[in-house]
């Protein structure tokens, strides 16, 4: 699916990492997140970086006084400033850009369907998967192990399950926020966290032509959990051929403000409701070779406050992606080729 980009703010902070009920106070913690060394993304203490868009390859120090200058009445600062409202930095192509308008006037959603067995497809490339079973993780063999035991990767024809444990949450691994270590802000490698068992995750095929994504991001998605409400987390991330997978953005929503941020609607236990996740927004690159990712949970902790909403019972969670339930992240992306690189701003 491909549609023009309605007017949207990318960074709307949205108070969804509230806790659902209960105390959710984490008693254990799992080992710490793999920092990320690679050429393209180096890790200073404290933080991650890309290589070149600093402030001073593109004098964004000198602009932001020319703007204030220009605010208070300098004709000669306000005849400095671009023409053009907004200037981005788009991670992987080393490039700030300016756009008339945000997003770009230019720009398009890509919808990447979620699919059974970790599959992200591509759009135009979605396959019809029978309608989701009612009796889901609960059949047959499932019922002889706990929850805590059932794996995110345990799928079936129409829908991915996975369990939160209030007990154990999901640590934060790097994204847009002011931590310090151990978490620390910035786009780090997810492989640590991918790999645990609470974590669904969907890759696409590698990609055969590069995609630049900039702009908003969300997930539409079918959710159950058999509790009257959970946190649901999604993240988006660029996977390297080397098997690096970093992250590009994140958001998280309380199941049971689905219907709005405004309103409360309990969940009723196993049926799914269609819900948005604002992901905020990135502006990355990707090369061909490159592959797209998408990883939800049910918490992300210490960013996020733990929901427990069965009294420190563990939740069964499912996202469903059948014909009747399709659900996918969408992206809105560019064509970079018609963006040139905004000129250095500097103050004669």
């Amino acid at each position: 699916m491909v549609r023009p980009v309605p007017g949207r703010h990318p960074a709307q902070l949205h108070g969804h990492g509230r806790r659902c009920g209960g105390a959710g106070t984490p008693r254990r913690r799992t080992p710490g997140h793999r920092p990320l060394d690679s050429p393209d993304l180096r890790r200073a203490p404290g933080r991650a970086r890309l290589p070149g868009g600093g402030i001073d390859d593109v004098g964004l120090g000198e602009l932001s006084l020319d703007f204030w200058k220009a605010v208070l009445g300098d004709a000669q600062a306000a005849a400095r400033l671009p023409r053009d409202p907004v200037r981005v930095y788009i991670m992987g192509a080393d490039r700030w850009i300016d756009l008339p308008a945000w997003p770009a006037p230019d720009a398009v959603e890509q919808a990447w369907h979620l699919g059974s067995g970790g599959i992200l497809d591509a759009p135009g490339e979605g396959r019809i998967e029978p309608a989701a079973q009612s009796d889901g993780v609960t059949s047959g063999a499932a019922d002889a192990v706990s929850p805590r035991e059932r794996s995110a990767h345990e799928a079936a024809p129409g829908f991915t399950a996975w369990v939160h444990d209030p007990a154990d949450p999901v640590p934060t691994a790097g994204g847009q926020m002011l931590m310090g270590p151990p978490e620390d802000a910035g786009p780090h490698d997810q492989r640590d966290v991918e790999a645990r068992g609470d974590v669904a995750v969907f890759t696409s095929a590698p990609l055969t032509e590069p995609v630049t994504i900039l702009g908003p991001v969300r997930l539409e998605a079918w959710v159950a959990a058999d509790a009257v409400d959970a946190h649901l987390h999604a993240a988006l991330t660029d996977v390297a051929p080397d098997g690096t997978s970093t992250l590009l953005t994140d958001g998280v929503l309380r199941l049971s403000a689905h219907a709005g941020l405004d309103r409360r609607d309990p969940l009723t236990p196993g049926e799914p409701v269609e819900a948005e996740v604002d992901m905020w927004a990135t502006g990355v690159h990707l090369p061909a070779g490159h592959r797209l990712r998408l990883d939800l949970a049910g918490s992300n902790w210490p960013r996020y406050s733990v929901a427990d909403p069965a009294d420190g019972a563990p939740v069964a969670m499912r996202v469903l992606h059948d014909a009747d339930h399709p659900s996918a992240v969408v992206v809105t992306t560019v064509d970079l080729t018609a963006h040139p690189a905004a000129p250095p701003h500097r103050v004669r």
